[in-house]
C-alpha cells in the first residue's frame, strides 16, 4: 500500500515501549499520561511541524488480528503508535 498520493505523504510508526524495571510507574502509564496532557490546538507539538494535515498518537496494549482466524492478540509488549499525514508545499517555479 503506497504511503504517497500526489503531494500528500502518510507516516505510520509502531514503536515498542520497553518494559519498566525498578521504576515506581510503568512506561506505558508515563507515555499515556504524557499524550493525554498534550493540547490539541495551535500549541500542540505537531502544529509546529509545517504542512501537518493530521496526526494521531495511540498506545496499544492489545491488538485485534483480522486475519484467519481472527482474534485478540495479547502480548506483554505495549506499542506506541503514531499516524500522521503531511502535505508537501507547492513547488516554486
Amino acid at each position: 500500500m503506497p504511503n504517497k498520493s500526489g503531494r500528500a505523504y502518510a507516516l505510520t510508526a509502531l514503536c515498542p515501549l520497553l518494559q519498566s524495571e525498578g521504576q515506581s510507574e510503568s512506561r506505558t502509564v508515563i507515555v499515556r499520561d504524557f499524550l493525554n496532557d498534550l493540547v490539541a490546538d495551535e500549541a500542540s507539538p505537531m502544529a509546529r511541524v509545517p504542512n501537518t494535515y493530521m496526526c494521531r498518537f495511540a498506545v496499544l496494549s492489545d491488538v485485534f488480528y483480522e486475519g484467519n482466524p481472527a482474534g485478540l492478540v495479547t502480548s506483554s509488549q505495549t506499542i506506541s503508535c503514531l499516524c500522521a499525514r503531511f502535505t508537501a508545499p507547492s513547488r516554486r517555479t
